[in-house]
């Protein structure tokens, strides 16, 4: 019986099919990398548009650009917008403050509703300038109205070289107080808040009574200090005692406020109806100091255009978070009255 032999590829229909291959490659290739370049110009758009509402952002809240470089640290303008590009993790991470950049204030009251914080003209003649902050309690001494500054997250106590203020009471409560300083710490770099401690000036005998209808200098860096873990006050005690036995202690920022604050309440009855101020707060990190001159607000806004330049930051009632809140506020309330003009027109 005759072989039948298989019959393989010529050398010719080989190079057919692979000149074939090649030209489907050739048509492909284009128009996958045109694919893949589409993708990335779109990403690329998307992460400049959100670094724009960034920088924006960062314009409405502090009134100005942001820097290309801070100070000696090589922060650069990225890093100052990390808050604005919600990386508030890498934010956290950062001492802003050791560049020579410095956070705005932030007013917040906690605990009760009738507390309030305002920065105002007075009283007297300010150590600083011509104005304050005002922290008034209530009727509720639980209340915790307090402005909080997060810039100095990170910054170790053992660096702290100067630390002190001025307080005004107006009325003192039923305990001599006046208005006291809040350190939220992380003591063993775990990013975790594991201390409060607060500074008052009633605990400080060896720097005067608490006096009324006058300002007063105090020195924290020198003075007593009590801590929540201990349960104080009392025990008493000082910055750098406290640095002994904790040499990692640092400053932190929790609870998405800052870590250092200019507290009143939060004490029960002995603060019922406090009413003081605060003013020229300065504090010293590695012997450059940073002073705070708290002076008063402008104009509360009345429409969405005053919302800008931080005009948002100058309304109580209601209050803003953003300038974007506020400008949504005064949109919807337009809408409301337009939507009640047209339907007074209904017959």
């Amino acid at each position: 019986m005759p072989r039948v032999r298989s019959r393989a590829f010529t050398l010719i229909e080989l190079l057919i099919v692979v000149t074939i291959l090649a030209v489907l490659c050739g048509l492909l290739l284009p128009a996958i990398q045109r694919v893949r370049e589409s993708a990335n110009r779109a990403s690329c758009q998307h992460n400049l548009r959100q670094i724009g509402l960034a920088v924006m952002s960062y314009h409405d809240t502090r009134n100005g650009l942001p820097p290309a470089v801070t100070g000696n640290t090589g922060l650069t303008v990225f890093a100052l917008l990390f808050p604005y590009l919600e990386q508030n993790n890498l934010a956290d991470r950062l001492n802003y403050e050791a560049s020579g950049y410095s956070e705005p204030w932030e007013a917040e009251t906690l605990e009760s509703t009738v507390g309030s914080v305002a920065f105002v003209a007075g009283p007297g003649t300010p150590p600083a300038g011509s104005g304050s902050v005002q922290l008034s309690v209530g009727v509720n001494g639980d209340s915790y109205p307090t402005v909080r500054q997060s810039g100095y997250n990170g910054v170790k106590l053992s660096t702290l070289t100067a630390f002190d203020y001025w307080t005004y009471v107006s009325h003192a409560g039923s305990g001599s107080q006046a208005a006291y300083i809040d350190l939220y710490i992380d003591n063993n770099n775990d990013n975790v808040r594991d201390d409060t401690l607060t500074f008052e000036p009633v605990y400080q005998p060896s720097q005067g009574a608490v006096a009324l209808n006058t300002w007063q200098h105090w020195n924290a860096l020198t003075g007593q200090w009590w801590s929540d873990v201990s349960g104080g006050p009392p025990p008493f005690f000082t910055l750098a005692s406290y640095i002994a036995a904790h040499p990692d202690a640092r400053i932190i920022n929790s609870g998405g406020s800052g870590g250092l604050l200019l507290s009143a309440g939060c004490g029960g009855a002995a603060w019922t109806n406090f009413a003081g101020n605060a003013d020229n707060l300065t504090i010293g990190v590695s012997g450059t100091n940073t002073t705070y001159d708290f002076e008063q607000a402008g104009p509360a806004p009345t429409n969405k255009s005053q919302c800008k330049n931080g005009g948002w930051r100058n309304s109580t009632s209601p209050t803003f978070k953003n300038q974007g809140q506020c400008v949504s506020h005064f949109v919807h309330q337009s809408h409301q009255n337009h939507g009640k003009g047209h339907a007074g027109k209904k017959k």
